[in-house]
């Protein structure tokens, strides 16, 4: 893989994969009620016994981030361009970055506000923030060596469009990187395969994201209530924190949390 790593906004005119706007996401505004540097990630959590590796700035979110960790296992890091779709608050890249040494990171979002407030938070850092449709992305092709997605696929209007577009933007031998619950995850496999990604893993990881919610949904809720300084704030802390708890419910035999690794060729 080469190692330039390339950032022009060159948008594709494909009108046909543009995606909805969330600007007004639910979500999103509940979170923005919560200003508070260290509230970065919004994954479900993936519950693991050793936590040895994990770093002392990271003891409040230990599921959250072994998730972002489990989802680029395998995947080479170091020295490469990686491309974060549905960034949220950041927490994805800025793990990429303390605990690797990508050559450049980047993390798109379509959220205007969020990435405004994501901005503001990891100033300085290195990360590069950037708002747009991750069914359209504002890159050039074959500009990053790994693309992740974690948790954002399944609100894609067009995924297919999505997994074209990652393969677009990705080098020869690029990784993407997608863990996510889903109705049907070999539909989702068939859909990467279709726009020309070979399959390296897939593995189910349900089992893990329920035990993650089941253990952990209470301490989460005191931590974002900690977080909560008025009352409307404290509102959305709850609604956040039953959210978060209600994931255990989620799955079916069909509807899964799977996490896969594809590559480009």
């Amino acid at each position: 893989m080469t190692t330039e790593c390339h950032d022009q906004t060159s948008i594709s005119d494909d009108k046909r994969c543009v995606g909805v706007s969330k600007d007004d996401d639910p979500v999103y505004s509940l979170c923005l009620d919560l200003d508070d540097p260290s509230y970065v990630w919004m994954n479900c959590g993936m519950y693991t016994e050793d936590l040895s590796w994990l770093y002392d700035e990271d003891r409040d979110w230990p599921f959250q981030v072994a998730l972002a960790k489990y989802t680029i296992r395998q995947v080479p890091i170091d020295d490469m361009c990686c491309l974060d779709t549905g960034s949220g608050r950041g927490g994805f890249c800025s793990f990429l970055r303390r605990y690797y040494s990508p050559r450049a990171t980047i993390g798109m979002d379509i959220h205007r506000r969020q990435q405004t407030w994501t901005s503001r938070r990891f100033a300085g850092t290195g990360m590069r923030l950037v708002t747009g449709d991750a069914q359209r992305l504002p890159f050039v092709s074959e500009s990053f060596d790994v693309v992740t997605n974690l948790e954002s696929v399944l609100h894609y209007r067009n995924r297919r469009c999505f997994f074209a577009e990652a393969r677009r933007v990705l080098r020869r031998d690029g990784y993407l990187c997608l863990s996510c619950n889903v109705v049907d995850p070999e539909d989702v496999t068939a859909d990467m395969q279709s726009v020309g990604f070979t399959l390296v893993e897939v593995t189910d990881i349900t089992e893990w994201i329920v035990k993650a919610a089941t253990v952990d949904s209470r301490r989460i809720r005191e931590l974002l209530l900690r977080m909560a300084k008025t009352d409307s704030a404290k509102t959305s802390a709850r609604r956040l924190a039953t959210r978060a708890a209600a994931s255990a419910q989620l799955f079916t035999a069909r509807h899964r949390y799977c996490s896969w690794i594809v590559q480009a060729h």
